[in-house]
């Protein structure tokens, strides 16, 4: 989920693409917004607020804002301001001053003041003639800060040899900054050659922090390729806005919405329809990061400890959410939150069961904005290469399928993230449709659990990023030592599948033997209330 549709900058520019950029926070965009909100309000209000005690209480709410916009720089680069200070002190008394050169320059970075951190760089390299990562940090600067007074192709290049010297050629990070030097000299053909050997090393590297950077350098290696130099962002701590979350966003509000106008119909007010949305929405993202822990919990937790264990159980920035444990966990709330207010869980369900569908159609769109969900080799037209460094694209080198050093010829991918979004709404054209000439309750829900399963099931075949399931067969005794392996032919996404198509077919047979529900789908009560909750 990391990949973004845009950030909003906290502490730097906003960019504004070709058009330049304007200042963001602190006296900038966001205080000029302010401002003029605050004097829309007052010309809106001016007869009702002519000296009235009740202009001080928004009065003062607006000074208040106005004060935290102003002051949001500082309280985000709190840190990096105590680190400079704790530095400098530890400079100016002679305590170790390479290491205190060293993070004072962090930190300068981090505020986004990279003149001062160059100097500090090259400080803390004059001071100790063999350190390699004062001479890597300043190379770096040099050749990729976005402030043009910074960048100095001729003084990163010496520093990048003199670094290259004390490294040697089979660190991945020195060959990536001295290919950071070179591109950014001019000298695309030995920069391309260099990253790519960064890129070998560090795909063949058992270093965690090292195997992270790979990423970064194939992007970069990318960029070369196109006769670029790379840029370090401008945005230093920013909210980022996730393209999954804003399709989830969209999808939310557009299944509700449909939901409220579909229900009307069958007299179920929209207060009940919210409620019950917003409970299946939260219990759907429970129950689609607990099916994602149970199945692949060596991605969760791997290399963490206590904690970082529990923060990583919520960490859904790093991705991992399968869509049938929400449908599991929403099923389950649904039905207890039914049997709670007293509510005919069958006509609720076929009003809001279309929609759900609608939800799911937004929610792969996010999908393929994010790269999860990818499919397997694709030599059709429309087959999709994802952008390197994107998770598909990291899949395939992990995998061996592509080589680390290679950008140019990419693999085409079924787009099955589309294939889904498509199916999404077919579905909900077909049941809601199918909403209007129902037979009896629940008609709609039983067409549901048999044709999504069945769709869901053939999609599996054109997706790549979920192996089939590998049975462990234990024995009780003997402490559980394993038996045997079983290496099913099925995904476990399909494996569900299976077993929603047949509880499908089992609630269908008991529906059709069981006489027509005469029960309102609301309590008489709960609809002369102004809310369900």
């Amino acid at each position: 989920m990391q990949q973004t549709l845009f950030r909003i900058p906290l502490d730097a520019p906003w960019s504004l693409g070709p058009l330049g950029e304007v200042p963001g926070f602190g006296f900038g965009l966001a205080l000029v917004l302010w401002v003029l909100v605050g004097a829309l309000w007052c010309y809106r209000m001016r007869k009702e607020l002519e000296f009235s005690p009740a202009a001080f209480l928004p009065l003062a709410f607006w000074i208040v804002g106005a004060i935290v916009i102003v002051r949001v720089p500082s309280f985000i680069h709190r840190d990096a301001y105590a680190v400079i200070e704790g530095a400098t002190a530890a400079i100016a008394r002679g305590d170790a001053p390479t290491p205190a050169y060293m993070a004072r320059g962090h930190a300068y970075q981090t505020i986004h003041d990279d003149v001062s951190a160059a100097a500090d760089y090259k400080a803390a390299a004059d001071r100790d003639s063999k350190a390699v990562e004062p001479r890597r940090e300043l190379a770096w600067l040099l050749s990729t800060s976005p402030n043009e007074s910074v960048r100095d192709p001729k003084a990163a290049a010496d520093v990048a040899a003199e670094m290259s010297r004390l490294a040697g050629d089979r660190d991945p990070w020195a060959l990536d900054v001295l290919a950071a030097t070179l591109a950014e000299a001019g000298k695309f053909d030995e920069a391309i050659a260099t990253a790519r050997r960064a890129a070998e090393l560090a795909d063949d590297s058992n270093d965690a922090v090292i195997a992270n950077r790979l990423r970064g350098i194939r992007e970069r290696l990318a960029l070369y390729q196109e006769h670029r130099p790379w840029r370090e962002s401008r945005v230093g701590k920013a909210i980022p806005i996730y393209g999954y979350g804003f399709m989830l966003f969209l999808g939310f509000f557009a299944a509700g919405w449909t939901g409220t106008r579909r229900a009307a119909s069958a007299g179920i007010p929209a207060d009940l329809v919210w409620d019950i949305a917003l409970w299946l929405f939260f219990a759907g993202i429970a129950g689609c990061r607990l099916f994602y822990i149970l199945e692949y919990p060596d991605r969760v937790f791997g290399g963490k400890q206590g904690l970082e264990k529990l923060i990583a159980i919520v960490n859904l920035p790093d991705g991992g959410l399968v869509l049938y444990g929400g449908v599991i966990s929403g099923i389950i709330v649904y039905v207890l939150y039914c049997r709670k207010k007293g509510l005919n869980a069958q006509k609720i369900a076929d009003a809001l069961v279309p929609s759900l569908f609608l939800g799911v159609a937004f929610g792969r769109i996010g999908c393929f904005f994010n790269g999860c969900c990818y499919g397997d080799r694709c030599d059709l037209p429309w087959g999709v290469t994802f952008p390197v460094g994107s998770v598909p694209d990291m899949a395939m080198v992990t995998r061996g399928y592509l080589a680390a050093e290679e950008v140019v010829h990419r693999i085409a991918l079924h787009p099955t993230q589309i294939y889904s979004a498509i199916d999404g709404f077919i579905l909900y054209l077909l049941t809601a449709g199918y909403f209007r000439m129902r037979p009896k309750p629940g008609a709609v829900t039983i067409v549901a659990l048999l044709c999504y399963p069945v769709t869901r099931f053939f999609i599996e075949y054109l997706r790549s990023d979920e192996p089939p399931v590998l049975l462990h067969v234990r024995t009780l005794i003997f402490r559980g030592s394993e038996l045997f392996q079983v290496q099913t032919p099925f995904t476990i996404s399909q494996w569900v599948s299976v077993g929603m198509f047949a509880a499908g077919l089992a609630y269908g047979w008991w529906w059709n033997r069981k006489p027509a529900a005469t029960a309102p789908a609301v309590p008489a009560g709960m609809l002369a209330t102004p809310s369900a909750t």
